[in-house]
């Protein structure tokens, strides 16, 4: 039995098909796609796509909790200001406190110290280490009050939001949910070209397919999805007849995909499910009111503006903090 994959376009035998997690399962995703992807194209997309994403929202996965199919935590890169130094270290779980590299300073008479901070198996470990190394070692142990009250300090890579992996990653949401939708097979239509181009090899033909949106009605009222969950709602509105995508990630991040510019059929169609990263489950929701039948501003959504990404930062934190008071 073969099949053919939905971005090289080859014929595959189904041995070798992976399963493609339409929103990654490093994001929560349990939403799978079979028999569509082989497993050339979904290491590459995972690789080039999924992987940097992860790297650059890190600390927000780790954050929320979502655990790999491992059931381990992303890792990522913090400081911390200790004894008038500062010093970097990698987060790596909840429940363990962080291995700090050792910190040197001179007392008052210009003696060297050594100071040790982390789990007690790190420092024990450490100390047995220098004990060896120098015999006349003295150690001190020091209440961890002071520590409690550290500020652990890491960087937010907000450029990556308009980053073309986080667009090629929205457009494969988008992309691989319409095959669910539909059919997989439906997907090897020329008018896709343009679309497999982008999510496999980050080139397209015909101008912009992704980018962000910051458009704030949409944001916090029509299309308001809670804090953290993840929303693809497929969209085609008679009067423009474009099939198109909002694509919403932790429910931060907004994007438009545009994945037919003329789509042959005159209907409408709004189709929305939510998934919770925290607890892998999709649901099918209802949008209401005048969201009903969304007309997407596509002309707005094109027009590049430099503060974009600060925007969709600002509403990004907005969020936060509402979901943080109640």
């Amino acid at each position: 039995m073969v099949f053919t994959c939905i971005y090289c376009t080859d014929q595959v035998d189904k041995a070798r098909a992976s399963r493609s997690h339409i929103i990654p399962d490093s994001l929560g995703g349990p939403i799978v796609l079979r028999n569509a992807v082989c497993r050339k194209c979904n290491e590459a997309i995972a690789k080039q796509v999924e992987d940097p994403f992860k790297g650059s929202w890190a600390w927000l996965i780790w954050m929320l909790g979502v655990r790999s199919r491992r059931q381990k935590l992303p890792t990522f890169k913090a400081t911390m200001n200790l004894m008038e130094q500062k010093r970097e270290f990698t987060v790596r779980s909840h429940s363990r406190p962080p291995e700090i590299p050792p910190i040197f300073t001179k007392d008052p008479q210009g003696k060297e110290m050594v100071s040790l901070v982390g789990p007690t198996d790190y420092v024990s470990r450490k100390m047995a280490e220098y004990q060896n190394k120098y015999q006349d070692v003295v150690w001190t142990e020091q209440p961890a009050d002071e520590l409690k009250k550290k500020h652990i300090v890491f960087s937010i890579d907000i450029e990556s939001l308009s980053a073309l992996f986080t667009q090629r990653l929205a457009a494969k949401i988008a992309f691989e949910y319409w095959g669910l939708m539909r059919n997989p097979t439906t997907l090897l239509d020329n008018e896709y070209d343009d679309m497999r181009k982008l999510i496999r090899w980050g080139t397209t033909s015909t101008g912009q397919l992704c980018g962000l949106i910051t458009d704030e009605t949409l944001i916090l009222r029509n299309l308001n999805i809670s804090f953290p969950n993840h929303a693809i709602c497929i969209v085609v509105h008679p009067s423009e007849r474009k099939l198109g995508a909002v694509i919403v990630i932790f429910g931060l991040f907004y994007y438009w995909v545009e994945l037919i510019s003329r789509y042959p059929i005159s209907i409408s169609l709004s189709n929305l499910t939510v998934v919770s990263p925290t607890a892998r489950i999709a649901k099918e929701a209802v949008l209401v009111g005048s969201a009903r039948m969304p007309r997407l501003p596509w002309e707005k959504f094109k027009n590049r503006d430099s503060t974009r990404v600060q925007s969709a930062w600002h509403l990004a934190r907005k969020k936060i903090e509402m979901h943080a008071r109640y």
